[in-house]
């Protein structure tokens, strides 16, 4: 019985060094690598977050003018070749509006809300949607968010530069070494994904007559993307 139980032992205590000397000989025949690049975008699109605002002693003359702007706005934009998809008109928002005067709130009327989001797909019309929607009557341009209509694009396009960083890398180190590269092991996205989108703020009053001209010049910039890649190569 004690016999066999000291056979048993030492099979075991035998066999732990074998295995923790294989794995150390595999692991002297790997490299991990840290491929990293980026890439500038240019956006190809934008879109244009509109208010049409109005006051009036009721809410009934308030609601009519704000929906008379908004079918308005919206013709006018389908006249520049905007399709309707690209049209959206939120709901609308409406309350008593209050002014403090002789040191007591004194109702001034009933205000309504309503705003209108353009997506604008070719950025050479920027200045003329623009346009269109103040002369149309809207109180406010609020803001303009450039973005893509194809995001992956970008985004690949930098794992692909940062996969080939990582390969030119460790080719480097291993023809340093004197090896030569092997077989992938292992491939693993690394990347942190931004999802903010390229801002810019953009704020006019409305005129009575406005023509592109007079829009102040966008500029959408670039979006930075950034990839990382570990790689694990096999050595020969």
């Amino acid at each position: 019985m004690y016999k066999y139980l000291w056979l048993v032992g030492v099979v075991c205590h035998a066999f732990l060094p074998v295995q923790a000397q294989e794995q150390s000989n595999s692991l002297a025949n790997v490299i991990e690598i840290n491929g990293q690049a980026h890439v500038d975008v240019q956006p190809d699109l934008a879109m244009v977050s509109a208010s049409i605002s109005h006051l009036s002693s009721t809410l009934k003359t308030s609601k009519e003018r704000v929906d008379e702007i908004y079918q308005k706005s919206v013709t006018a934009m389908q006249g520049l070749g905007i399709e309707s998809e690209d049209i959206k008109g939120e709901s609308l928002r409406a309350y008593p509006e209050f002014a403090w005067e002789k040191q007591r709130q004194v109702k001034k009327g009933e205000r309504v809300i309503r705003q209108l989001v353009v997506t604008v797909r070719d950025l050479d019309s920027y200045a003329e949607i623009v346009a269109a929607l103040l002369s149309a009557g809207v109180g406010s341009i609020d803001n303009t968010t450039a973005g893509f209509s194809n995001p992956n694009e970008g985004r690949q396009l930098a794992l692909g530069l940062a996969a080939d960083n990582a390969v030119a890398n460790a080719s480097f180190l291993a023809a340093r070494l004197g090896r030569k590269l092997g077989s992938v092991r292992r491939i693993v996205d690394r990347s942190v994904v931004s999802q903010a989108p390229v801002f810019t703020g953009v704020q006019m009053m409305r005129a009575e007559s406005m023509d592109a001209a007079a829009v102040p010049e966008e500029n959408f910039g670039t979006e930075r993307v950034n990839a990382n890649v570990f790689v694990e190569f096999e050595l020969e």
